[in-house]
């Protein structure tokens, strides 16, 4: 669900959202794309060209519900973090958006920024 809004958002904002099976050497460089591997890792959205990586954290997988961390949050807390230093390790950018972020105002334009942020070489 948290993914599903999140593409719709960067459609929004001007990306092509496309999952990454069924990429093409045709694809517009703004197509930023679903699942992409790298690693052991699968990033949830990524401009590829760029080294962008979008994380969608769903508030309940991700320990931000109301109740206290039971022990599968902590171990997806955990993959979180490890396979973030792992991306930041081979040159990638991460951006990460709680659920809850997703279903606040102006989250597109918050994210419209951050990705121009990071592609003003």
């Amino acid at each position: 669900m948290a993914e599903t809004q999140c593409a719709k958002i960067l459609e929004c904002i001007g990306f092509v959202v496309r999952h990454y099976k069924d990429r093409t050497p045709a694809d517009p460089l703004n197509t930023i794309y679903r699942e992409v591997p790298v690693s052991k890792f699968r990033i949830d959205f990524a401009l590829v060209f760029a080294k962008i990586a979008i994380e969608v954290d769903g508030d309940y997988w991700h320990g931000k519900s109301k109740v206290g961390l039971n022990a599968r949050q902590m171990v997806q807390q955990f993959k979180d973090k490890d396979k973030e230093q792992y991306l930041r390790e081979q040159g990638w950018s991460v951006i990460r958006i709680s659920e809850s972020d997703l279903k606040k105002d102006r989250t597109a334009d918050r994210l419209d920024r951050m990705m121009l942020n990071l592609l003003s070489f």
